[in-house]
């Protein structure tokens, strides 16, 4: 997974060079990141007549390694209309664990004794849309600041959590989980001094319905350098914070924090 990461990325730089003179109103940015992605939260996956353990995933499941995730977004600008954003990543955890207790996990009951592996896979695909802010207004709420962007945001996110216990005595059992989350959100960008740009933005969504409670939240934060100016490169810091809770035949709740920071590079045409 790290030498893919990292391939991805050599890629990217080299894309950058190879942009050359971007123009200086971009209709189309593309930007890869790498993002040290740490977890924390719950698990729990039951099903009609056994329930499910709380599964703590850094103490009981042992997924406390640091993740390398690429992560690549395309923004393309849709004159007299905003901008509409795509972006996908996918991560994988693993770990394992020697059970102090017995625990249930999707039907199965792994036993006292017994070392356990599992693996977390995660996916995300996000589909938004940007409407901005007239340029003139915007200049007049951040004075002294230069290429100043600010919009709203209104699309959806599509996850896909796949969760796998693996017992040294045998038993195995997966889960998964497939979740439409529609959200609103905020971006601000401004510029400084010509060759330093920060970005920041959200996006969330609180739903309860009749068997699925769920409250997401994605922000980030970032400032970009062009040193060279066909070759911007940034860091930056992201968090998800997700909680899940499905009744719907199978139980499941999943209490989800990931964070960290990453590398990023940018290319606009």
């Amino acid at each position: 997974m790290k030498n893919r990461c990292q391939v991805v990325m050599i890629g990217l730089v080299i894309l950058s060079g190879l942009a050359g003179l971007a123009s200086a109103e971009e209709f189309i940015r593309l930007k890869g990141n790498l993002w040290q992605s740490r977890l924390n939260g719950k698990f729990t996956a039951g099903v009609p007549g056994l329930t499910g353990t709380a599964l703590d995933l850094r103490s009981a499941l042992d997924l406390t390694d640091t993740e390398q995730i690429p992560e690549i977004e395309l923004r393309l600008k849709v004159p007299m209309m905003g901008r509409v954003i795509g972006s996908y990543w996918k991560g994988s955890y693993e770990g394992a664990q020697l059970l102090p207790a017995s625990i249930n996990y999707a039907g199965t009951t792994f036993a006292a004794g017994q070392t356990i592996s599992t693996e977390l896979n995660l996916a995300m695909t996000t589909v938004l849309y940007e409407k901005s802010f007239e340029a003139a207004s915007i200049a007049v709420l951040f004075p002294g600041l230069s290429e100043v962007e600010a919009g709203f945001l209104l699309g959806g996110k599509y996850l896909t959590v796949n969760g796998e216990i693996t017992s040294s005595a045998g038993p195995a059992a997966e889960e998964d989980l497939n979740a439409p989350i529609p959200v609103v959100g905020f971006l601000l960008k401004f510029g400084i001094m010509g060759k330093v740009s920060l970005e920041t933005g959200f996006t969330g969504m609180r739903i309860n319905l009749n068997n699925l409670e769920t409250s997401f939240l994605d922000l980030y934060a970032d400032i970009n350098i062009r040193i060279i100016p066909s070759l911007p490169l940034g860091i930056g810091y992201k968090r998800i914070d997700l909680d899940i809770n499905y009744d719907g035949g199978n139980d499941i709740d999943l209490d989800l924090k990931t964070s960290g920071y990453y590398l990023s590079t940018v290319i606009n045409f």
